[in-house]
């Protein structure tokens, strides 16, 4: 599941617009057919700054509290808790159990194809951290979402490249 921190919002758009962003990010890693991935949105939570940090739950947040971002990130997946192993398809990983993504408040964001000037897709910076929290890594590819790296006003990164979608398949696959 993922949760939100409670009243915060990305400044520039409104709550709903950032909330339904960070929705339809998740959305496009649980409807891959070939991997068993599922999110539920729970309850909030507390809207203090900290409080979120290391207790079990991904969290979303559109600020930095700890300021645990480094100057240039658009957004962090923050990994508190990778304490279990799992095994799949022979292989053992570590599970993660407790990922929050933080977005830099600090950065401008737009979504849905608005007029952009020097703004970033927050659908596509949203979708690039869930991998993150699903346990991929960065792609070599520049065209993936899963690419380091994203250009103002680039809209492109609301698909998955299919490495992406293969990645997610092998550590998620369907029973």
């Amino acid at each position: 599941g993922f949760r939100f921190v409670s009243g915060n919002e990305q400044p520039g758009l409104t709550q709903a617009d950032a909330r339904d962003a960070a929705r339809a990010s998740f959305s496009r890693w649980q409807y891959i057919a070939t991997a068993d991935i599922v999110f539920t949105e729970q309850q909030d939570a507390p809207s203090s700054s900290e409080g979120f940090i290391n207790d079990g739950f991904n969290t979303l947040t559109f600020d930095d509290p700890t300021g645990e971002l480094p100057v240039g990130a658009l957004a962090g997946s923050l990994i508190s808790d990778n304490s279990e192993t799992m095994r799949c398809n022979g292989l053992s990983f570590f599970r993660l159990v407790d990922v929050d993504i933080v977005v830099n408040d600090a950065d401008s964001f737009v979504r849905n194809g608005a007029p952009c000037s020097q703004a970033y897709d927050l659908d596509g910076v949203l979708t690039h951290e869930v991998g993150h929290l699903l346990g991929l890594d960065h792609s070599p590819e520049p065209g993936d979402t899963m690419y380091f790296a994203i250009d103002p006003c680039d809209m492109s990164k609301h698909s998955l490249a299919p490495s992406e979608i293969n990645g997610a398949s092998f550590v998620y696959p369907v029973e």
